[in-house]
């Protein structure tokens, strides 16, 4: 029981200190930023905490991005596959 009390005070206190060293990370890249940048950053962290960033929308829009350049890069492939067999014919 002991034991177990300690494992999970000790669990505990280094999730603490990764959450602290990730933030302190974070900090530290946000304040490196150019300082137009790094004011859209915090602009868009407060959003997000106050629940007022558009995210899903936001998703949507890079989900469809992404999907569409998956699409092309793989037409891309199959246009290359084909013009490399026909060459071999």
């Amino acid at each position: 029981m002991i034991g177990d009390s300690i494992r999970i005070t000790m669990a505990k206190g280094l999730g603490d200190m990764v959450r602290l060293g990730m933030t302190a990370r974070v900090s530290e890249r946000i304040a490196s930023l150019p300082k137009v940048r790094r004011e859209k950053v915090l602009a868009v962290r407060r959003q997000l905490a106050e629940g007022k960033y558009p995210i899903n929308e936001r998703l949507n829009v890079a989900l469809d991005k992404l999907i569409e350049d998956l699409i092309t890069k793989r037409v891309e492939q199959n246009e290359k596959k084909n013009k490399t067999q026909h060459k071999q014919e």
